[in-house]
């Protein structure tokens, strides 16, 4: 029982309530059993009083009337013979008394009296009154008989109610307690790793099939859902701790993962002694694959260059994919043997220009690499990764020949500084500081203004007076050059419109990158700043760069001549600097040439140069164009230019480029009746 009791508490208080029920039940019986026992001895009592009445009384009544002392006597000891009669006193009416037995005065002792007479039955006559009879009767046995009845009535039944109760546990344990401990212990047995413990225990096939098995079939089944469940948590779980810790298209480490286990290295590197490397390589040609191939080319062709990357290091080495375009890969090295990283990046970079051919295209992944090496390098893993990416930039800047380079603390200022201008240039922080500035451009005859150039000025709170060609090359890099020629043309357009109404023959020149003209927007641009400004297009001169030339000659033509049909008028720029051959000059619908200033300013002390600029200006009259010199710092110059036959004259010898308050108040202010007015915006 005490197993039980330990193992089964329900059996326990089961086994309490049978117990206590029966015990209620079996006291209820007896008692009820007890009395009518004690009501059955009662009446037999009373029976055996009357039939004593009936003898005995009888039979005093003729000894004491006879006067028979010895019958009297011997009668009275009969009485007191009876069962229950304690004691028997006979009082007559003389007073004599006769005694059988001790009288006791006890609640147990009931006390029964006869009236003695004689009566005569010839003549009838009234009875003679002889005297009382008095019997004490003792109820004690019959008390005690119950009691003792009682006794073992309830043992009985004790017995009895334990022995069921016994029998009934033994046969709850086999069919109930035994399986509910069963479940007891697989459910306690139960975790999150451990759920293959079925509910349904091992059973003989005859077994019937009961509620209980019911109940463990649906707990199993629980136990099944919950199983799958805690999996499909458990591999969903993963699928994330990938997607956070895995690139998810090479299964290479993302770059919070591996410079996590990059700064674990470093710290083990330190400990030894040892140096760590930190690698960065980036994949030029994935953006050129994507617009020329599209994604699914360059995706392969970053496996690719994953699987080369995982063959070529070994296997300790961290690997991680930490851009589109760009992995990383720290290794740790002993002492500072630098050549042999230039070994292995030697082996890295020949394995990595070969072309790879992917569904019939030879591509070249067009790789570059950057080294950065601690502790000379940095001291943790972000600073490593970041000096390497700055090598990276170095070696695509350069297009060194091996395609990589070490970390140089001087060239990544430079970049350091690059990196700023993007991020400037993509705020509107640089709206904000961003304004124009205007030259005059000058008759080379009369000396009097005929236009201006507006010549882009950007003066940054962080970095300072930046050249424009330092932030229009970013401008141009990322992808922001159409925009950013956008506000140029209608700021330009709109304040020309205002000088207009000052000087009302101004035509304004804007500058503008071969970028611009090659978006295929540019002619809507157009047309929308002088709608916006209310500029008439003939007013309005755009300059190119030869290096437009190096663009789809013929998409190129159509929109140069549509624009030349608007009334707008075309000029080439910094002529002689760049790619520009005669026929372009022949070909191309230009109005306008403009000579490159590194010519201008050095005809004075290089001979060759002033004959360079005399033949231009002479093939350019020859050709129908109108001819620009920019650059003249002297009146030396300007005098000599305007020998030459230069229509326009632009420089410092006239004036610095002005604000546009400026501008109007020295030049428009002091001359409104100027001729044909060039504006131009200076990139």
């Amino acid at each position: 029982m005490k197993r039980y009791r330990r193992e089964h508490p329900l059996a326990l208080r089961i086994l309490a309530s049978i117990l206590v029920a029966s015990g209620l039940f079996a006291v209820l019986v007896t008692g009820i059993q007890l009395y009518s026992q004690y009501r059955a001895d009662l009446a037999i009592l009373e029976l055996r009083l009357n039939d004593a009445q009936s003898t005995f009384v009888r039979a005093l009544e003729d000894a004491v009337w006879r006067l028979d002392n010895n019958l009297t006597i011997h009668t009275l000891e009969g009485v007191q013979q009876l069962p229950y009669v304690a004691y028997v006193w006979l009082e007559t009416v003389d007073g004599a008394i006769h005694r059988q037995g001790e009288e006791v005065h006890s609640p147990y002792i009931e006390v029964y009296q006869y009236p003695l007479s004689h009566r005569f039955d010839d003549p009838p006559a009234l009875p003679i009154p002889l005297g009382v009879l008095r019997v004490g009767v003792d109820r004690r046995p019959i008390l005690d008989s119950l009691k003792n009845q009682a006794i073992l009535t309830l043992a009985l039944q004790i017995l009895k109610t334990v022995i069921v109760s016994a029998l009934i546990l033994w046969i709850l344990y086999r069919l109930l307690f035994r399986r509910l401990s069963h479940l007891q212990q697989t459910a306690k047995a139960l975790t999150a790793d451990d759920l293959h413990t079925p509910f349904m225990p091992e059973t003989n096939p005859v077994d019937r099939f009961d509620e209980l098995d019911d109940l463990c079939t649906v707990l199993d089944d629980m136990r099944l859902r919950l199983k799958a469940g805690i999996e499909g948590i458990r591999e969903a779980q993963e699928r994330e701790r990938l997607l956070i810790e895995r690139d998810s298209l090479t299964q290479l480490m993302n770059s919070k993962t591996g410079l996590a286990q990059a700064q674990t290295q470093l710290s083990i590197a330190e400990q030894k002694g040892e140096h760590l490397v930190l690698v960065a390589v980036a994949v030029k040609a994935f953006k050129p694959v994507i617009e020329s191939l599209g994604v699914q080319y360059a995706e392969l062709m970053i496996v690719y260059v994953a699987e080369l990357l995982k063959k070529l290091f070994a296997e300790d080495a961290i690997l991680a994919r930490c851009a589109d375009n760009q992995f990383f890969v720290t290794l740790r090295i002993n002492g500072t043997d630098i050549e042999q990283i230039r070994t292995l990046m030697e082996k890295m970079r020949g394995d990595l220009s070969q072309p790879i051919y992917l569904h019939g295209h030879s591509i070249d992944t067009n790789c570059y690499a950057g080294i950065a090496i601690s502790p000379g390098d940095g001291r943790d893993a972000h600073t490593l990764y970041k000096h390497a990416l700055s090598a990276v930039y170095s070696a695509h800047a350069q297009r060194h020949r091996s395609r990589y380079l070490f970390f140089d603390p001087l060239k990544y200022e430079t970049t350091t500084r690059r990196l700023k201008l993007t991020a400037l240039i993509s705020s509107a922080q640089f709206l904000e500081e961003f304004e124009l500035h205007y030259q005059p451009i000058v008759d080379a005859k009369d000396k009097k203004l005929v236009g201006c150039e507006a010549l882009a000025r950007w003066c940054s709170d962080e970095l300072g007076q930046i050249p424009p060609p330092e932030f229009i090359e970013v401008a141009e890099e990322i992808g922001l050059i159409a925009g950013l020629g956008e506000l140029i043309l209608q700021k330009a357009c709109l304040q020309a419109a205002h000088w207009r109404t000052l000087a009302p023959n101004m035509i304004i020149s804007v500058n503008v990158s071969p970028l611009q003209i090659v978006d295929a927007h540019f002619q809507q641009i157009v047309e929308n700043a002088l709608a916006l400004s209310g500029l008439p297009a003939c007013a309005l001169k755009l300059e190119v760069t030869e290096q437009l030339m190096l663009h789809d000659e013929e998409p190129l033509m159509e929109k140069l001549r549509y624009l030349q049909s608007l009334g707008v008028r075309l000029a080439i720029d910094d002529f002689g600097s760049g790619y520009a051959s005669l026929n372009y000059l022949c070909g191309y619908p230009f109005e306008l040439l403009k000579i490159d200033q590194s010519f201008v300013r050095h005809m004075l002390s290089e001979p060759g140069r002033e004959t360079l600029v005399r033949t231009i200006v002479q093939l350019a009259h020859s050709l129908g164009l109108e001819v620009v010199a920019e650059g003249v710092e002297s009146n030396e110059l300007s005098v000599l230019l305007t020998e030459m036959g230069c229509d326009l004259l632009q420089g410092y010898c006239f004036s610095r480029p002005l604000p546009p308050q400026t501008f109007t108040d020295q030049m428009l202010g002091g001359d409104s009746g100027c001729g044909t007015q060039v504006y131009s915006v200076g990139i």
